[in-house]
């Protein structure tokens, strides 16, 4: 079976679950624009993913959000004329192989650059160490 598997970087539509949704319950959100900030195998194979949620609006803190700059806009194939920022406050969890939300015939609009992909790990594990960022599981 072909999974596409996405890279690090990778943008793409996913439906992304934001914890305020969460908490008010909601099963099935809208597809939004959202980056694999990592990917990672577990002992059994399987592919875990961290996909983080890109927005036009600005974050309320400064360290809830990396803001993209037009350089990496274009290599990721999002609007230049509009901000973007990739928020680290929540962040969605799904296991690849066992997913019900990511689509393997996705179409990738593009990929950010590595060292602006891990620029924004970086701020994400940050966020988790200083328990700023809600994890949401999807599988």
């Amino acid at each position: 079976m072909n999974l596409n598997l996405p890279e690090a970087g990778s943008v793409f539509h996913y439906p992304y679950l934001w914890s305020h949704e969460k908490a008010k319950g909601v099963e099935n959100p809208k597809d939004r624009t959202v980056c694999l900030v990592l990917r990672s195998k577990d002992e059994f194979g399987n592919d875990h993913l961290i996909i983080l949620p890109i927005s036009d609006h600005r974050p309320e803190s400064p360290n809830d959000a990396v803001f993209v700059p037009d350089i990496e806009k274009r290599r990721a194939g999002l609007d230049v004329g509009r901000a973007a920022y990739v928020h680290v406050n929540d962040y969605n969890i799904d296991i690849l192989q066992k997913s019900w939300n990511y689509d393997p015939k996705v179409k990738r609009l593009g990929r950010f650059g590595k060292a602006f992909t891990r620029k924004i790990a970086a701020t994400l594990a940050k966020a988790i160490k200083a328990g700023q960022s809600a994890r949401i599981d999807r599988t």
